[in-house]
C-alpha cells in the first residue's frame, strides 16, 4: 500500500504543479522522495531484486514489482517478473501489470498476460468479462468492470495498434460472422 501511496501522492504533485500550488508541489514532492527512500530501506530485498509485500521481507508478489515499476521507475524488478515465480496477479489487478509493460517496453510480457486473460475469456461457459483467471480464488464480484480494461489497453484510442510500441500493423480482428479478417491500422 505504501507504494500506492507513492503513485498517488507523486499524481498529486503533479497536479498541484500544473494546477495549483507550485509550494504545495514542492511539499507533496519532498513527501515522495522521503517515502520513496523508507520504502527502498523497509522492502527491498537487494539480492533477490524485488520488493517485498511486508516489511520482514517474507513474502513478495508480482503486486509490489509492478508498482516499484510504476511508482519508483525501479527497473530491477524486471528479471523478477520475467523469471514468473512469484505470486500472480488476478485479472483486476492486471490493468496495473499491463500498464507497468507499456510504460516500460516490456512486450513479451504484456502479450503473455494478454494472452492468459484471452485463454480465460474463451471458456466456454463465459459469459461475460472475466473477473479472475482459473484457479482464483477471489469470489466473483458480479462487476465485470474489473476485468473490462483489457479492452482499454486495446482500443484506449480507437485504433488498433500495437500496445508497446505504438506503431501500425497487420493485426486480425473477428467479424460478427466469426471470419478472421486481417486490419492495416496506421499510427495517427
Amino acid at each position: 500500500m505504501n507504494l500506492v501511496f507513492l503513485l498517488a501522492l507523486k499524481d498529486l504533485a503533479d497536479l498541484e504543479k500544473h494546477f495549483g500550488s507550485p509550494e504545495a508541489a514542492r511539499e507533496r514532492e519532498c513527501l515522495a522522495e522521503n517515502l520513496s527512500a523508507a520504502i527502498r530501506n523497509t522492502y527491498f530485498i537487494r539480492e533477490r531484486g524485488c520488493f517485498a509485500e511486508d516489511s520482514a521481507r517474507s513474502y513478495v508478489s508480482e503486486h509490489a514489482q509492478v508498482f516499484a515499476l510504476l511508482a519508483l521507475g525501479e527497473t530491477a524488478v524486471l528479471p523478477s517478473l520475467r523469471k514468473g515465480d512469484l505470486d500472480q496477479c488476478g485479472i483486476a489487478f492486471s490493468f496495473y501489470y499491463l500498464e507497468a509493460c507499456r510504460a516500460f517496453k516490456q512486450k513479451e510480457l504484456f502479450l503473455a498476460r494478454l494472452e492468459r486473460y484471452l485463454q480465460t475469456a474463451d471458456q466456454p461457459d463465459m459469459r461475460t468479462i472475466p473477473e479472475v483467471f482459473p484457479g482464483g480464488n477471489w469470489l466473483r464480484s458480479d462487476c465485470h468492470a474489473w476485468g473490462a480494461h483489457i479492452l482499454y489497453h486495446h482500443f484506449a484510442d480507437g485504433t488498433i495498434l500495437d500496445p508497446i510500441s505504438g506503431e501500425s500493423g497487420r493485426f486480425e480482428k473477428i467479424t460478427e460472422d466469426d471470419h478472421v479478417e486481417s486490419v492495416e491500422s496506421k499510427k495517427q
